[in-house]
């Protein structure tokens, strides 16, 4: 990408063509997230959802620090500035090492060897590698509606407060999780009815409160269990509909936090997915195979997935797990 050029609204022409050989503390995507947080900017969703504010304060502050009299503003018209700004902002949230994480990353607190939580069904958690959601890692419950997607993540609640400590908390953007119905499973489970004080549920009503949520969870870094999000579908789904670079940021900024926290707080972090149809295996006909919902940019946000049916014939749940 052109020396500071996909930001910048001033720039340094004898600065340009070093930026190529600049370490990175001085490249343009650092001079970015330093102007835009001097601005008030914290998070990449905030940009992608506010470009002209996001564009005038990276040219107020960056004016403002300029003393090279080589500087000069770009020219263009205030579409084109914004199409490159949201352009950065999606490069930033796929390449900039301060917002990544490595792909096989788990937490190194003592919770990474601890025991898996069981997700309280023989089919899923035979399917998983370490029979059960394991912690520091994030996994995904992907199917159609009726697979039993919320009532995994009931379970492994029940089965987190079955152990002595870790709290868990509960991100119901479906509306799924009811207090009767997890009180019922936890006295199945003969675990104290008291244990339930251990679990925090929000119902944030966007991306942005679950991106918050998200946030306060590795703020805090309280001894947490398992962190739900069910489902992510229901607040990216819309978003990803409008096929947008703003869309796509939203939905790499989700996966990351996602993965964040888990390598952060080594909790077991479960979200849940739709599915739909892929292309057809073959040009003959047959049924379309299942892939998880919300597109590219979100393929990568899990580090396992686990697809959910249920048999034609028998109505039985089959799970099947894929490391990503």
């Amino acid at each position: 990408m052109p020396a500071l050029s996909f930001l910048g609204m001033c720039v340094s022409k004898s600065a340009a063509g070093d930026a190529a050989a600049a370490g990175p503390n001085d490249t343009p995507h650092h001079t970015l997230l330093s102007s835009l947080k001097m601005s008030g900017f914290r998070t990449l969703e905030q940009c992608a959802f506010h470009p002209a504010s996001s564009t005038r304060a990276f040219a107020i502050i960056n004016q403002q620090n300029t003393t090279s009299p080589n500087s000069v503003p770009l020219t263009g018209n205030d579409t084109n500035i914004k199409s490159v700004l949201l352009k950065g902002i999606k490069d930033l949230a796929t390449s900039a090492t301060w917002m990544r994480l490595p792909a096989n990353s788990t937490s190194t607190t003592t919770n990474e060897q601890a025991e898996a939580l069981s997700t309280r069904l023989d089919e899923v958690d035979t399917a998983l590698e370490h029979r059960g959601l394991r912690r520091g890692v994030v996994t995904e419950l992907c199917g159609p509606s009726a697979c039993y997607k919320t009532q995994i993540c009931l379970n492994a609640c029940v089965s987190a407060l079955a152990q002595p400590t870790g709290d868990v908390v509960y991100v119901d953007t479906s509306r799924g999780c009811s207090a009767q119905r997890l009180r019922d499973l936890v006295k199945g489970a003969g675990v104290a009815e008291g244990e339930l004080a251990r679990v925090s549920v929000a119902r944030p009503a966007d991306v942005i409160e679950v991106l918050r949520l998200l946030d306060d969870v590795v703020e805090h870094k309280r001894e947490l269990a398992l962190l739900v999000v069910d489902s992510a579908a229901c607040v990216l789904a819309p978003i990803v509909g409008a096929s947008t670079p703003q869309a796509a940021a939203l939905v790499q900024a989700v996966g990351l936090r996602l993965r964040r926290a888990a390598h952060e707080t080594g909790a077991a972090v479960v979200v849940t997915n739709h599915a739909v149809r892929g292309p057809a295996a073959s040009r003959h006909g047959g049924d379309a195979p299942l892939v998880a919902a919300l597109g590219q940019a979100w393929l990568s946000a899990p580090h396992t997935r686990v697809m959910l049916t249920l048999d034609s014939a028998t109505n039985a749940l089959k799970a099947r797990a894929t490391v990503l």
